[in-house]
């Protein structure tokens, strides 16, 4: 059983005035110009420019059609939170630390990180073919 659909008018009706939207509407539409009666294709075009506006998928995908807006200026764009960059700024200091600490701060990290351990090969560890 499916669930109960609102009522037509609980939907926010899209801009009449869109001129990207009535577009695409007029596209979508136009094979059925000539076969449908006028009413029927009002309500068919009320009903796709409905969609087209509030669909999930289908409404940002008209959104990209929308010419953007020039940037107010050009320059560097922060892409982070300032408290992102202070975090990632830490962890970039943390490590050149532990880099300039030498060769001791990385015996103690373990085996793993000593140059002298080498690659490991494979899920056994082993070094060539299995004997």
């Amino acid at each position: 059983m499916s669930s109960p659909r609102p009522a037509p008018d609980a939907d926010p009706a899209p801009d009449p005035e869109d001129p990207i939207l009535e577009a695409r509407v007029a596209h979508a539409v136009a094979p059925y110009a000539d076969l449908l009666p006028s009413e029927d294709l009002e309500a068919l075009q009320s009903l796709t420019r409905r969609f087209l506006a509030t669909h999930p998928v289908a409404a940002p995908l008209v959104d990209r059609l929308r010419p953007r807006t020039p940037p107010a200026s050009s320059g560097e764009v922060d892409r982070r939170a300032p408290a992102a960059l202070a975090e990632a700024a830490q962890r970039l200091t943390a490590k050149a630390a532990s880099a300039a600490a030498g060769p001791a701060a990385s015996a103690a990290a373990g085996p793993a990180a000593s140059p002298a351990a080498g690659p490991r090969h494979g899920p056994t560890g082993r070094r060539g073919p299995a004997r």
